[in-house]
């Protein structure tokens, strides 16, 4: 639908989630949750252009070279929990084509045959229809979802849990490196089902549309 990739449309959103991040760090640990008053006096130096400028290319460039490190099974190993046929194309047809409301089953094997019965297989097919139906809106913006959430779960694990450890070792009270850690887990778990749903929504939408196709 465009000449961007969805990784490189993507990537300034992740890029803010990584500065948040960061943020989060510097709010929670470097200054020790500051009042009202200092949390004001922090976002107007945050204020200055060259700073902004200068933080947003250099979160884009972590960005860019987290992206690169990060294999790609890993990101799927955070979001879905698996460590074998992680992402649901694997179990879309034994599962997610049993269970759509939109459409009846037979639709689906009355066009495709009998439905593959390995995760693998499952998975190719069902990719190959991802690529027949990925301009159509719906799954297009499934797509793009599910990879944003996707990179912001690995950003938040890779980034996160360094800065944690980080803060145990700079912070001026435990407790506060504590609650640092226990932000970045709780946004992890959140942030892993949300990609999650993201990647069953993108599944079955490329299989609702097969099944209406003319």
């Amino acid at each position: 639908m465009t000449g961007k990739s969805l990784k490189e449309q993507n990537r300034r959103k992740v890029a803010s989630w990584a500065a948040l991040l960061l943020f989060l760090f510097v709010y929670v640990v470097i200054l020790g949750m500051p009042d009202a008053n200092g949390l004001k006096q922090l976002l107007e130096q945050w204020k200055d252009w060259f700073g902004l400028v200068a933080g947003a290319t250099g979160m884009a460039m972590v960005v860019w070279m987290l992206d690169g490190l990060i294999p790609r099974a890993l990101k799927e190993v955070l979001v879905h929990w698996r460590l074998h046929d992680r992402a649901p194309g694997h179990r879309a047809f034994s599962v997610y084509a049993l269970t759509d409301s939109r459409f009846q089953p037979e639709q689906l094997k009355g066009k495709l045959g009998d439905f593959p019965a390995t995760p693998a297989d499952q998975n190719t097919i069902w990719y190959q229809l991802s690529k027949k139906h990925g301009d159509n809106p719906r799954v297009f913006d499934a797509h793009k979802s599910y990879l944003a959430s996707r990179e912001m779960t690995s950003i938040t694990v890779v980034m996160g849990l360094p800065l944690a450890a980080l803060g145990f070792l700079v912070a001026n009270s435990t407790v506060l490196a504590w609650i640092f850690l226990g932000a970045v887990v709780a946004v992890y778990l959140l942030m892993s089902f949300t990609a999650h749903r993201f990647a069953i929504e993108f599944v079955k939408n490329v299989l609702a549309l097969e099944a209406s196709a003319d």
